[in-house]
Parts: structure tokens; C-alpha cells; sequence
């Protein structure tokens, strides 16, 4: 297992698409928040709002930009998970794609011990991107409204670390689709492309229920990222997108382990 992962982690970090992938981020990081700056300087111009016929308008609210609003809310404002997917499904299927999985197979290594190898491996890789997008969104943030942001309370350590959990949770979805289907070009369309449909289908059946109480689109991963970004998430909010990211990513493992363990190489 020791060298399975020495081998995983060097492919990793001699991979081009983690570093142009982190490249991606902070600049859809930059594209964000540097929107955000550019519309509160546009409201804040009293001669541009002249010209354009408002003579008043109540830019409150805004104070609340800094640095540590932007490292929380910069996950949900990026397109990270396709990201992800992106790397961890090159990261998990080269090795079959190229057919150097049998000669791995070959040295005795079980399929279990590949499978965990692999997913450790991915796991880091999307620590990685989850964190160059946290201190992307934190340095912007700083260097856009030069205020770091009082109160560093426990509750945004807690809804940073959900959000890591919820990043995970989408590792394991690609992770699954990697063991089962062994290929990267399919293993990334699905994984880009299955849960934006899922999240349609979601939507249709609140709409179909109709219920002011439950939503079933509130225990998808990407309405539960959104629901805590914010520093002032609810209790209630937070517990759900644990929970749920949870649920996921044991599921989601075991289908993986279940798909490797079954497979042909």
C-alpha cells in the first residue's frame, strides 16, 4: 500500500492539470469577486448613477465584503467541482487507460489496495484545489476591500471544514464513475454533466411536491455549498450539508470498492 501511494502522489504532482486547474481557480476567483468590486465602485460613483438617471440608491449591505467572506463564499462562486472532476478523473484513470494497471495488478497488489490508493490520492488532489481556492478568495477578498474580516469564531472553521466535506463528496462521485467505467473522457462528461441533470430533476420534483417544508433539492451537494456559504449559515444548514456530504461519500466509497473489487483490468 506505502508504495501504491508514493506512486499515486508522484503521478499527481508531475500532473499538468493540477497546476492549470489551480491556475482556472484563482482566476475564476479574480472574475468574481473583481465583478462584485467593479458593481460596488459603479454604485457607489455618484456621477455614473447621474448619468444613468438614479439619483439615489442604498448601497447597504456591502459593508459586509472583506477577506474572510470571500474565502468562505469563494467555493460556490467558482466552478471547483467540475475542476475536480477534471483532475481526479485523470488522476484515476490513466493508469487504465494506458493499460499500466495490469502490470500493478501483476506485482500483487489487490484491487481493494488500488482502489484506496487512488481515492487517498484523489482526496488530496481535491484538498488541494478546495484550498487554492479558499486562500485565492481570501487574498482577493483582502486585496480588493483591504479588511481581513473581525470575529474568526468557530462557526467558520466548522462551515469551512463542511465545505471541504462537500468537495469530498463530489471526489467520491467521480471516483465511483472512474471504477465502474475505467475511462477519463466518459468518467469526466459524466461526472460534469449526471448531477447538472440530476440538479433539474431535483428541482422539478419540489416543484411537482410543492411543499413549503421539504425540499428534495436541498439534500444535493450543490444546494448544500450553497446554503453555508455565507458567514452567517444556519445551524440547521450546516448540519444538513454534513450529514448529507456524509451519506455521499460512504455510498458513493462503497460503490467504488464494490466496482473495483468486481471489475476486469
Amino acid at each position: 500500500m506505502k508504495q501504491l501511494l508514493k506512486f499515486e502522489f508522484r503521478k499527481l504532482f508531475r500532473m499538468k492539470s493540477l497546476y492549470i486547474c489551480s491556475a482556472v481557480i484563482v482566476l475564476l476567483t479574480l472574475f468574481t469577486f473583481g465583478a462584485l468590486k467593479i458593481m460596488e465602485m459603479i454604485m457607489t460613483n455618484g456621477e455614473i448613477m447621474s448619468a444613468v438617471g438614479i439619483t439615489e440608491l442604498s448601497v447597504t449591505g456591502m459593508e459586509f465584503l472583506n477577506a474572510k467572506y470571500c474565502m468562505v463564499s469563494a467555493l460556490s462562486g467558482t466552478d471547483i467541482s467540475i475542476l475536480i472532476s477534471i483532475v481526479v478523473a485523470l488522476l484515476f484513470c490513466t493508469d487504465f487507460s494506458t493499460g499500466a494497471i495490469k502490470n500493478i495488478v501483476a506485482k500483487g497488489y489487490s484491487r481493494i489496495s488500488i482502489f484506496f490508493a487512488k481515492y487517498i490520492a484523489s482526496v488530496a488532489a481535491s484538498v488541494i484545489l478546495t484550498a487554492v481556492c479558499w486562500l485565492s478568495g481570501f487574498v482577493i477578498g483582502f486585496s480588493f476591500w483591504g479588511e481581513i474580516g473581525d470575529d474568526w469564531i468557530v462557526s467558520v472553521l466548522i462551515i469551512m471544514g463542511v465545505q471541504l466535506l462537500i468537495m469530498l463528496a463530489y471526489c467520491s462521485i467521480v471516483c465511483a464513475f472512474s471504477a465502474l467505467f475505467k475511462r477519463t473522457a466518459i468518467v469526466i462528461v459524466l461526472s460534469i454533466f449526471l448531477p447538472t441533470v440530476l440538479e433539474v430533476v431535483l428541482l422539478v420534483v419540489d416543484i411537482v411536491i410543492n411543499s413549503p417544508t421539504f425540499s428534495v433539492s436541498s439534500y444535493w451537494l450543490s444546494s448544500c455549498l450553497y446554503d453555508i456559504s455565507y458567514i452567517s449559515a444556519q445551524s440547521a444548514d450546516i448540519v444538513r450539508a454534513a450529514v448529507t456530504s456524509g451519506v455521499y461519500i460512504a455510498v458513493l466509497t462503497a460503490v467504488g470498492v464494490f466496482a473495483s473489487n468486481k471489475s476486469e483490468v
